[in-house]
C-alpha cells in the first residue's frame, strides 16, 4: 500500500468524520440534504447510504436527471425517496447538515 488514498476513500473518510461527532450517542437519525448530486454527489449519497443512522430526506438539483437518478438511489436502497428540494425554504428546518458539491 502506497499511503495514498484513493478518492473514493478519500470522500468516504471525509463524509463519516463530518457526521460522526453527531452519530456518536445519536437516538435520532442524521438527517443530510444534498445540493448538487452530479457525479460526484451521487458518490456521496451511495456513501452515505452505508453509514448507518444517516437519512437522506431532501435532495436538490437544477440537473432534472441527476436529481431523480440521485432521488432512485435512495429509493432502491429501500429507504423513503428524497423530496424534491429546488424550493428548499420549506424543508430546511429539519435537516441537521447539507453538503454541496459544485465544478471545479
Amino acid at each position: 500500500m502506497s499511503g495514498h488514498f484513493q478518492r473514493r476513500e478519500f470522500l468516504k473518510l471525509a463524509s463519516i468524520a463530518g457526521i460522526a461527532p453527531s452519530l456518536a450517542g445519536a437516538d435520532k437519525p442524521v438527517r443530510i440534504g444534498l445540493v448538487g448530486v452530479g457525479h460526484r454527489g451521487t458518490g456521496l449519497v451511495k456513501i452515505l447510504l452505508d453509514v448507518p443512522g444517516v437519512e437522506i430526506p431532501a435532495i436538490c438539483d437544477i440537473n432534472e436527471e441527476h436529481l431523480q437518478s440521485a432521488q432512485a438511489i435512495v429509493e432502491k436502497s429501500g429507504r423513503k425517496r428524497p423530496e424534491d428540494t429546488r424550493a428548499a425554504r420549506k424543508t430546511t428546518g429539519g435537516w441537521w447538515s447539507a453538503r454541496i458539491w459544485t465544478p471545479s
